[in-house]
């Protein structure tokens, strides 16, 4: 019998099965990795998250298999990193250039089978290899023999009905019979499905084969992770945008602080100046379509865009600033969206012939046109775009007046005189306010 056996038998006479000893013994260990990791993380040249921070995301955005082939791996499952040493490393290299996918597993085929068609866990080729290596004298999952392994198939059944019938719940959160988690263990200690970020920002599987296939194939909509390991590309972006939040101008309203949170888990972060939340909140309450063509003037890291694609509209983002368009362009591909970053002035005539005959459904004019007041030119510019654009509605957030800002432009308008003059130049003869935030500032929607 094993010392690791032995224990856990002696520890079944205690009146809780001793599980809190074992807690305590876990809490000791994990504290103990974590003083390690925070030593290593201090002598690192990257800006990396607590990487016990859990994430929620939809499982089907967890598509491929990691591909970390060190060693000449002929097994692909067994083609990730190391989950202690290369916790919160960054790596540069084709290990998220996989052809793998994470439902090519025998695993995930074997739960498929089990839980679409009620095939017993004996008839699949994930049964029958594992229990292979387990009888040639791999470890696996704490199983040494036949007697181990059929346990551990039981367990899984449980927590498939634990999933489908309570929720998919944090792991710590979980007590199933023949678990290695229970109710005592600690949120920072849970043993999560965990990802690794490639170069595009894309999500490669590394650990948690079982939970995920679970989730996927009782089509779970968001499962918490954690993420092991970054790519360099990916990292490299990371660091160009927390520059750019230490520093001023660009993407940062103040220094600090970026101007509009990235829409990537794994740059959340990144502190935001305007979380943008309460205006998408009072846009979509007083929206009366659901889909159609939005332009969003002055997109940033194009937060807006994200979200009205999820709503179900076609959308199109001008940003001028040449930089932050790109930034914005590689976080829009690693959420696989489809909107178009438009970069330039919106100003300029290339900008406006890009966009011109387009009927747009909405215009996002939030806290954009006053910057053309500034000078007599872009003034002139700018009523010349007003009488172009074909639009049906405009959500407008205009300037505070007596902003230092504004301070000798060549026209400084009122909130009325603003909504006057934009109605004058596209036609829109009603207007609402439709939210006011924490600074006095008001959204109209014009139409």
């Amino acid at each position: 019998m094993g010392i690791k056996r032995y224990l856990n038998n002696s520890l079944a006479y205690l009146p809780d099965r001793g599980e809190m000893l074992k807690n305590i013994y876990r809490r000791l260990r994990y504290e103990k990795k974590k003083s390690v990791l925070k030593v290593k993380l201090l002598f690192t040249k990257y800006h990396i998250p607590d990487p016990e921070t859990i994430y929620w995301i939809d499982p089907e955005r967890i598509v491929f298999h990691t591909n970390y082939n060190k060693g000449g791996n002929p097994d692909f499952k067994d083609r990730v990193f190391d989950m202690i040493k290369d916790k919160g490393r960054v790596y540069g290299g084709a290990w998220d250039v996989s052809p793998y996918k994470f439902s090519d597993l025998d695993v995930y085929k074997a739960f498929e089978q089990r839980i679409r068609y009620g095939m017993e866990w004996e008839e699949t080729e994930f049964y029958k290899n594992e229990l292979t290596q387990i009888e040639t004298g791999r470890k696996l999952w704490g199983c040494e023999n036949r007697i181990d392994w059929d346990e551990r198939c039981r367990y899984l059944d449980l927590l498939i009905q634990s999933i489908r019938e309570q929720g998919y719940k944090l792991a710590h959160q979980v007590s199933v019979s023949g678990g290695k988690v229970g109710h005592f263990l600690l949120k920072e200690m849970s043993e999560e499905v965990t990802v690794n970020i490639g170069q595009n920002g894309q999500y490669h599987f590394q650990d948690g084969r079982h939970r995920l296939s679970i989730a996927k194939i009782l089509a779970v909509k968001r499962i918490p992770v954690k993420i092991l390991v970054r790519h360099k590309k990916w990292q490299e972006l990371r660091e160009n945008l927390i520059s750019m939040a230490k520093g001023s101008g660009g993407a940062t309203s103040k220094q600090g602080v970026l101007y509009q949170l990235g829409n990537h888990l794994d740059l959340s972060d990144i502190p935001a100046a305007h979380f943008c939340e309460d205006r998408l909140l009072a846009m979509k309450k007083s929206l009366r379509i659901t889909c159609g063509k939005v332009l969003d003037l002055g997109a940033n890291l194009c937060y807006f865009c994200h979200k009205f694609e999820e709503l179900g509209f076609m959308c199109y983002g001008v940003e001028n600033d040449v930089e932050i368009a790109e930034i914005a362009n590689r976080i829009r591909i690693a959420e696989g969206r489809k909107f178009k970053i438009i970069s330039g002035d919106v100003l300029s005539p290339r900008i406006q012939n890009q966009i011109r005959g387009i009927d747009f459904d909405v215009v996002l004019a939030l806290n954009i046109f006053h910057h053309f007041l500034k000078t007599e030119s872009n003034f002139n510019k700018f009523r010349q775009l007003l009488a172009k654009l074909k639009v049906k509605m405009i959500y407008f957030e205009p300037h505070l007046y007596h902003e230092e800002q504004m301070k000798n432009s060549y026209v400084n308008f009122t909130e009325d005189e603003f909504i006057r003059f934009i109605q004058a130049h596209t036609l829109l003869n009603n207007f609402e306010i439709v939210h006011e935030a924490s600074d006095g500032r008001h959204v109209y929607k014009l139409y």
